[in-house]
């Protein structure tokens, strides 16, 4: 949703104004929420690779599986913004690039937030 909210705030919106419910600011808007929730589940699939171990000790590359899902989400998810095809089918807009660069802030913290989550649960059974 933060993504969302950026293209409305970038688009001139403040909190307290009414937000757009048609055309082009909400079509790129609720694009961007899908994107989002992809890039999302880009640092969700690394992260939770394990229960309890760190990623950082069993490596990010060698599951093919991981890697060929991450680029087969990232092809599908170009087409259906920028072909005007499957904009007209999935109701889409065309994101910029400054749209991607704020969407690449997510894998990173949900990734981080689950590392240190498993390193609270290997800290704490050291303990017990």
């Amino acid at each position: 949703m933060a993504g969302y909210f950026f293209i409305y705030y970038s688009s001139g919106w403040r909190p307290g104004m009414e937000l757009i419910s048609s055309g082009p600011i909400y079509l790129k808007a609720t694009t961007m929420c899908l994107a989002g929730i992809i890039a999302t589940q880009i640092g969700n699939v690394f992260a939770c690779r394990t229960e309890r171990e760190s990623v950082f000790k069993i490596g990010f590359l060698n599951n093919r599986s991981v890697l060929l899902g991450i680029a087969a989400e990232l092809v599908i998810i170009n087409i259906i913004v920028y072909f005007p095809l499957f904009q007209k089918i999935f109701n889409t807009f065309s994101l910029d690039p400054v749209d991607w660069a704020f969407l690449l802030a997510f894998p990173p913290i949900i990734f981080l937030a689950e590392e240190g989550r498993k390193y609270l649960i290997r800290l704490t059974q050291k303990k017990t």
